[in-house]
């Protein structure tokens, strides 16, 4: 039988030896810098983001409205490719993101897999029900990556012109600000 005393001295060591901030930067992993040599080149902080949505949560809306009408992928309010890799993406670098580890074109095809399969889900939601107004719960922590501005969506509620919940989407995974402009910028299964 374990003793109070060496079970105390057990938790003590564990406790002093377990860092719970900056664990990220404790990981082996591979330099981002060296396996991202091109994508920093890219690293802007002065670029024009195309689009009109003044804050989040209607970009949320705009994004779930252009899909509910059109059905298709190409969406003003999403980051497209290019404003994706060429702008968001390099300022991401060195924060922990899977990215840091992972060569770009790896990365990409894992993203744009996981994309498409998040854009049928809420495809699929959105034929059920009526896109009116949008009840967003975002992660009381905000992300700076650079001149964006972004946070982490919890959850999303659609609801029709009565207030009836009609859906409930947790597609949307992050939604980016640049300059007062947003879209939604990282949609998953």
């Amino acid at each position: 039988m374990i003793t109070q005393k060496k079970l105390l001295l057990i938790i003590l060591f564990l406790n002093l030896t377990c860092k719970q901030d900056g664990w990220r930067d404790d990981l082996n992993t591979p330099n981002y810098q060296e396996i991202h040599k091109e994508l920093l080149l890219r690293k802007t902080d002065s670029f024009s983001l195309p689009g009109k949505e003044q804050n989040r949560e209607e970009a949320i809306l705009n994004f779930l409205t252009n899909i509910a009408q059109s059905n298709t992928s190409v969406n003003d309010s999403i980051l497209s490719e290019e404003e994706y890799k060429n702008f968001f993406l390099p300022h991401t670098l060195g924060t922990g993101t899977s990215l840091d580890t992972t060569p770009l074109d790896t990365y990409w095809v894992f993203f744009t897999d996981r994309r498409r399969l998040g854009l049928e889900k809420i495809s699929n939601a959105l034929k059920k029900s009526t896109v009116t107004r949008v009840e967003a719960e975002f992660d009381t922590r905000r992300r700076d990556y650079g001149p964006w501005i972004s946070w982490k969506v919890n959850s999303v509620v659609l609801k029709d012109n009565k207030g009836k919940v009609s859906a409930s989407i947790d597609q949307i995974k992050l939604v980016a600000c640049y300059q007062k402009k947003c879209k939604v910028a990282v949609v998953s299964p």
